[in-house]
């Protein structure tokens, strides 16, 4: 085996090295790296189909309120954790045309996990979201303030939440753009947060928030205002000792269109999209050589 002790100029490929010049102007060298092939397995296609939609939801997500997972492990991003957690979770399977077109799909999945709480929601008649946040008699209206929410939220449940604390209601709403050209209706998602300081002090209106209608009281409970359509949760956020606690979330889901993108049948016409499973069209029922006869 050779040895290389000093490299004067050396670009492009040589072999199986490639030379480079470095930033400070000299040469160096590294093996050169085969370009992977496109793998269409069956396994590796449900991988990609599974995953299409959960970038798509990601990229949607950090654009307004950034998942957040405590005691990650060392190394890992926010961004790997979301994967790694909802990935084989409730899978949204996407075509390749899907793909291009920038559909997204809401659906169930974990945005938060850790210390604190979970706060549980429910669907309940006409589409709302209730959680289990009681506030008794309590009611939202135009001139309620965000103190007066707060001090409900907290008088409610003082061993739960504390002056100081947040609350984030998160609702992603599934829409429907129309494509024209291809006469069809492409489903995408738009995220919409609200939050919601435990600040008891605080005379700015709920209603002047940003996205302050997000939120009602139905039978006592706090909850979404309206019907929703998509996926909604809240996170109940802590900052302890300089690092942020939350609840464990997930979203709770009422969208009409979610199972025509999951299922067995969602599956094989989203792997069917990239080609695995097609037969050639021309390919023969049998091999030249077997039909023949032998020669004599």
């Amino acid at each position: 085996m050779g040895t290389i002790t000093s490299i004067n100029e050396f670009s492009g490929k040589l072999g199986n090295m490639v030379g480079f010049k470095k930033k400070d102007g000299t040469y160096g060298v590294r093996k050169h790296q085969r370009k992977p092939n496109n793998p269409r397995t069956t396994a590796q296609m449900a991988v990609r189909v599974s995953i299409a939609n959960m970038v798509a939801f990601w990229k949607a997500m950090v654009a307004v309120s950034r998942p957040n997972f405590e005691n990650k492990p060392a190394g890992d991003s926010d961004y790997n954790v979301f994967f790694q957690t909802n990935y084989g979770n409730n899978p949204v399977y996407l075509t390749k045309q899907d793909v291009r077109a920038g559909t997204c799909v809401a659906a169930p999945y974990m945005i938060t996990r850790g210390t604190l709480p979970t706060i549980a929601l429910t669907a309940v008649s006409g589409g709302k979201m209730k959680s289990d946040i009681a506030l008794d008699d309590f009611t939202i209206t135009t001139e309620t303030t965000v103190g007066e929410l707060a001090q409900a939220i907290c008088g409610g449940a003082p061993e739960r939440f504390k002056e100081g604390d947040m609350l984030s209601v998160i609702y992603v709403e599934q829409t429907e753009v129309s494509d024209p050209d291809n006469n069809v209706y492409i489903p995408r998602v738009v995220v919409k947060a609200l939050r919601i300081p435990m600040d008891t002090s605080d005379q700015r209106l709920v209603a002047d928030l940003e996205n302050g209608d997000l939120v009602g009281v139905t039978d006592g409970y706090l909850s979404s205002k309206s019907t929703v359509n998509g996926g909604f949760t809240m996170v109940h956020s802590r900052l302890v000792e300089g690092k942020t606690a939350v609840s464990t979330q997930w979203f709770t889901v009422n969208n009409n269109i979610l199972s025509l993108y999951t299922g067995s049948a969602a599956r094989q016409k989203a792997m069917g999209s990239y080609g695995l499973g097609k037969a050639l069209f021309f390919r023969p029922i049998v091999n030249v050589a077997e039909a023949l006869p032998p020669e004599p």
